[in-house]
Protein backbone atom coordinates (compact mmCIF):
# COMPACT_ATOMS: atom_id res chain seq x y z
CA UNK A 1 0.00 0.00 0.00
CA UNK A 2 1.18 3.45 -0.49
CA UNK A 3 -0.81 6.66 0.88
CA UNK A 4 -1.11 9.65 -0.21
CA UNK A 5 -2.88 13.29 0.91
CA UNK A 6 -3.33 16.66 -0.20
CA UNK A 7 -4.54 20.02 0.18
CA UNK A 8 -7.68 18.79 -2.19
CA UNK A 9 -8.77 17.15 1.51
CA UNK A 10 -8.42 14.11 0.19
CA UNK A 11 -6.31 10.75 1.72
CA UNK A 12 -6.02 7.75 -0.28
CA UNK A 13 -4.94 4.52 0.19
CA UNK A 14 -3.38 2.59 -3.08
CA UNK A 15 -2.58 -0.72 -3.89
CA UNK A 16 -0.27 -1.24 -5.81
CA UNK A 17 0.11 -5.11 -5.74
CA UNK A 18 -3.17 -4.44 -8.41
CA UNK A 19 -1.80 -3.50 -12.07
CA UNK A 20 -2.87 -0.27 -12.60
CA UNK A 21 -2.79 0.56 -8.72
CA UNK A 22 -6.44 0.93 -7.70
CA UNK A 23 -7.44 2.75 -4.48
CA UNK A 24 -8.13 1.05 -1.48
CA UNK A 25 -9.65 3.83 0.20
CA UNK A 26 -10.80 7.66 -0.55
CA UNK A 27 -11.35 10.02 2.10
CA UNK A 28 -12.70 13.55 1.74
CA UNK A 29 -11.77 15.06 4.65
CA UNK A 30 -14.17 17.64 5.94
CA UNK A 31 -13.32 21.07 6.85
CA UNK A 32 -9.61 20.28 6.85
CA UNK A 33 -6.38 18.94 5.25
CA UNK A 34 -4.21 16.23 5.67
CA UNK A 35 -0.03 17.02 6.77
CA UNK A 36 0.46 13.34 6.46
CA UNK A 37 -0.67 9.65 6.57
CA UNK A 38 1.14 6.69 7.80
CA UNK A 39 0.05 2.86 7.48
CA UNK A 40 -0.36 0.11 10.22
CA UNK A 41 2.65 -2.62 10.09
CA UNK A 42 -0.08 -4.81 9.72
CA UNK A 43 -1.95 -2.31 6.78
CA UNK A 44 -5.48 -2.80 8.24
CA UNK A 45 -5.47 1.18 9.54
CA UNK A 46 -4.43 4.27 8.14
CA UNK A 47 -3.54 7.31 10.48
CA UNK A 48 -4.21 10.61 8.85
CA UNK A 49 -2.27 13.69 10.71
CA UNK A 50 -4.62 16.27 10.30
CA UNK A 51 -3.67 20.49 9.66
CA UNK A 52 -5.60 22.50 11.53
CA UNK A 53 -6.89 20.75 14.34
CA UNK A 54 -3.30 19.01 14.87
CA UNK A 55 -5.40 15.79 15.26
CA UNK A 56 -4.18 12.47 14.22
CA UNK A 57 -7.39 10.11 12.80
CA UNK A 58 -7.23 6.61 12.44
CA UNK A 59 -8.97 4.92 9.65
CA UNK A 60 -9.70 1.01 8.94
CA UNK A 61 -8.64 0.34 5.25
CA UNK A 62 -11.76 -1.42 4.57
CA UNK A 63 -14.61 0.21 4.53
CA UNK A 64 -13.21 3.82 5.85
CA UNK A 65 -15.55 6.49 5.87
CA UNK A 66 -14.09 10.02 6.16
CA UNK A 67 -17.02 11.17 9.27
CA UNK A 68 -16.34 8.19 11.20
CA UNK A 69 -12.67 7.44 11.98
CA UNK A 70 -12.54 4.02 14.02
CA UNK A 71 -9.55 6.75 16.41
CA UNK A 72 -9.55 10.70 16.89
CA UNK A 73 -7.39 12.15 19.35
CA UNK A 74 -5.46 15.58 20.07
CA UNK A 75 -1.69 15.21 19.68
CA UNK A 76 -0.93 18.47 22.15
CA UNK A 77 1.44 19.92 19.23
CA UNK A 78 0.77 23.83 18.94
CA UNK A 79 2.37 23.90 15.30
CA UNK A 80 2.04 22.20 12.25
CA UNK A 81 2.68 18.02 12.41
CA UNK A 82 5.36 17.53 9.82
CA UNK A 83 5.53 13.58 9.93
CA UNK A 84 3.69 10.66 11.12
CA UNK A 85 5.00 7.48 11.78
CA UNK A 86 3.71 4.33 13.10
CA UNK A 87 6.08 2.03 14.92
CA UNK A 88 7.18 -1.37 13.59
CA UNK A 89 5.61 -3.19 16.23
CA UNK A 90 2.33 -1.49 15.70
CA UNK A 91 2.27 -0.32 19.48
CA UNK A 92 2.81 3.21 18.74
CA UNK A 93 2.37 6.21 16.81
CA UNK A 94 4.71 9.48 16.13
CA UNK A 95 4.31 12.98 15.21
CA UNK A 96 6.75 15.35 14.81
CA UNK A 97 6.13 18.88 14.53
CA UNK A 98 7.28 22.26 13.67
CA UNK A 99 6.95 23.00 17.86
CA UNK A 100 10.13 24.84 19.42
CA UNK A 101 9.97 22.39 22.20
CA UNK A 102 8.38 18.58 22.75
CA UNK A 103 8.31 18.56 19.45
CA UNK A 104 7.77 14.88 19.04
CA UNK A 105 5.13 12.91 20.85
CA UNK A 106 4.58 9.30 21.52
CA UNK A 107 0.99 8.04 21.26
CA UNK A 108 -0.28 4.86 22.03
CA UNK A 109 -3.28 3.71 18.95
CA UNK A 110 -5.61 4.19 20.89
CA UNK A 111 -4.43 7.96 21.49
CA UNK A 112 -2.87 7.88 25.02
CA UNK A 113 -0.25 9.90 25.25
CA UNK A 114 2.92 7.80 25.84
CA UNK A 115 5.53 10.81 25.86
CA UNK A 116 7.33 13.22 24.87
CA UNK A 117 10.81 14.03 23.36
Amino acid sequence: LAGTVGEDRRAIAWDLAKQPPTQACNLLLNLDHATGCAFSPDDKFLAVAMCRSREIKVYPIKGAKADSPKVSFPTGHTRGITQLIWAYSGRYLVTCSEDTKDAVRLFKPSGEPIGVI
